[in-house]
């Protein structure tokens, strides 16, 4: 999984001109079998990125992409349905435990990442 984090744009240099690959994040969050994409202005390729990391990580069934910031008390985030099955439950395991997460009303899908290790400790 790693891997393919890693060298995502490698994957889709194929598809993408080496222009438009700049703006593309290299990196993905995901929780259960959902995974979470950052867009920026290059939005025309989230199809082919969604594509590209179901076809690698066969757990993952459904990309969102993520289209705002952190906001408010809760510190929820707009969703958006990319690519897969459109739903934003799933159940992520970490730990041992098993979490059963409705990311659209999700407290920052961040408290579910595995870089937020500090924020884990707090659930």
């Amino acid at each position: 999984m790693d891997v393919l984090k890693k060298h995502l744009k490698n994957r889709l240099s194929q598809f993408v001109s080496s222009e438009d690959l700049a703006y593309i994040y290299d990196s993905y969050d995901v929780i259960g079998d959902i995974a979470i994409i950052r867009l920026t202005e290059k939005r025309k390729y989230s199809r082919k990125i969604a594509e590209t990391i179901m076809n690698v990580q066969k757990n993952v069934k459904t990309v969102l992409a993520q289209t705002s910031s952190v906001c408010g008390d809760f510190r929820l985030r707009k969703l958006n349905f990319v690519a897969g099955e459109n739903k934003t439950a799933t159940v992520h395991k970490e730990y041992g435990c098993l979490f059963s997460v409705m990311l659209k009303n999700a407290i920052s899908h961040l408290d579910f990442c595995t870089s937020e290790c500090g924020s884990q400790n707090k659930l």
